[in-house]
């Protein structure tokens, strides 16, 4: 988890002329902790130049060595910004999986925004957004992920919000104070992504360069700081680099005095869901069903990834867990009320897992959950004779009549699948 100050790379041939001891002894000399490098844009790896491809290799390395956290970024399109109707999500994704591999990195930056720009912008719809994030979750579970967008959320309604921020550990806004002043910025941001995300980190982004007519001023880089201090902020990155760079904007970051002590990354293990009739995934710690997403329940069963601690007991006695959901998206779960519980450290002896083979003439679709109104997984459909991991019994039939099996691919991916309807069975044990 990032910590500190840190500062974004964006052009490494423009960043100390891309020199990667220049650039670790300048980082160390700043005191930084962190720095986020560019590494990909949509599909295709960044920088596109082979010499500058050298330089972020060697200066990743020098800074890793340095003792600096290293995260990476790519800016996101969703579509091909010059062909709208080609999706990409999943090559952007596999991208991103690649660069943060091939480089050991422990963190990574998605920049997804409404540029203003006709083509560099991001054009993709919740599908893609979803997509690309399900494929980095699957990809790397132990990497850190953080969405970059704008600082107001409510000012861009047509943005996937929930698509990308559901299924990231950190928000880690642009909070350019353009004409303005750093505090309400700051304050209203935070206000905002608390309010919709209240189970995200928030490491604002905040301005070290100038547009048009306006520049950030070294004063306003200190109350930045300032402020994300008394907020308790765990780190604060800036923007940019090379804009920064031998300017007093610079040197207003490196004198700042980030110590005190630090937040750590909740730690994460796996749970299981043992209550009977299953956990509603919500929101928030809260009962009310505006709080229930996508009116999703966890069957019984169900393996989740619980972040931190479970809450004390609130009102009517109950405790919360903040999760991961098999679909990479986070939220919370009833942990248990009074004495009992409703997540286990093992799995329930009733999620015996068996093989079985698909029968059913037309193939069955593989849905994330129990219900013909479910997502169906990738358009994915299991034709006869696909072998199958069932986990757990079969769902007594439901209104429809359709009985239901929790399933796991040869790939590991994890759904559901239509066991039978009536006396049609769809699988063979």
């Amino acid at each position: 988890m990032l910590q500190g100050k840190g500062v974004i790379i964006w052009q490494i041939e423009r960043t100390d002329g891309g020199n990667a001891q220049r650039i670790a002894q300048a980082a160390v000399s700043a005191g930084l902790l962190h720095i986020v490098v560019k590494v990909a844009d949509g599909a295709t790896t960044f920088p596109a130049d082979a010499q500058a491809e050298a330089m972020t290799t060697a200066a990743i390395a020098a800074l890793k060595t340095s003792g600096i956290d290293v995260w990476g970024w790519q800016f996101v399109y969703g579509r091909n910004p010059r062909n709208p109707s080609e999706r990409i999500a999943l090559a952007e994704a596999d991208t991103a999986i690649q660069r943060v591999q091939s480089f050991g990195l422990s963190g990574f930056m998605i920049d997804f925004e409404n540029s203003g720009h006709p083509i560099f912008t991001y054009r993709g719809d919740n599908d893609d957004a979803r997509q690309y994030m399900e494929r980095l979750r699957q990809s790397i579970p132990g990497v850190t992920l953080a969405a970059a967008s704008h600082r107001f959320p409510g000012v861009h309604p047509n943005l996937p919000w929930d698509a990308f921020m559901s299924r990231c550990d950190v928000a880690m806004p642009q909070m350019y104070w353009v004409q303005g002043e750093p505090e309400p910025n700051l304050d209203e941001s935070l206000r905002q992504y608390r309010s919709r995300w209240p189970f995200l980190i928030y490491l604002p982004i905040g301005s070290a360069y100038g547009e048009a007519n306006w520049s950030a001023t070294p004063d306003q880089v200190t109350r930045f700081m300032q402020r994300a201090r008394t907020l308790d902020l765990p780190a604060v990155t800036f923007w940019s680099w090379q804009a920064a760079r031998n300017t007093p904007l610079w040197d207003a970051i490196a004198r700042f005095d980030w110590t005190g002590p630090l937040e750590p990354h909740p730690s994460e293990h796996t749970v299981w869901v043992i209550a009977p009739a299953g956990l509603r995934f919500r929101s928030q710690p809260a009962l009310d069903d505006g709080s229930w997403i996508d009116r999703v329940v966890f069957p019984h069963g169900t393996s989740l990834i619980a972040i931190g601690n479970p809450t004390p007991a609130g009102a009517g006695s109950y405790r919360w867990q903040q999760v991961r959901a098999p679909d990479g998206r986070n939220g919370w779960v009833a942990f248990g009320i009074g004495d009992e519980r409703y997540l286990g450290e093992q799995p329930p002896v009733d999620t015996v897992e068996r093989p079985v083979w698909v029968t059913a003439s037309s193939g069955i679709r593989f849905r994330q959950q129990p219900s013909t109104s479910s997502e169906w997984i990738d358009r994915i459909v299991f034709m006869p004779g696909t072998r199958l991991t069932a986990i757990g019994p079969p769902t007594s039939p439901d209104n429809q009549g359709c009985q239901w099996q929790r399933v796991r691919t040869a790939e590991g991916r994890t759904g559901w699948i239509a066991r039978a309807r009536g006396n049609e069975s769809y699988v063979q044990e």
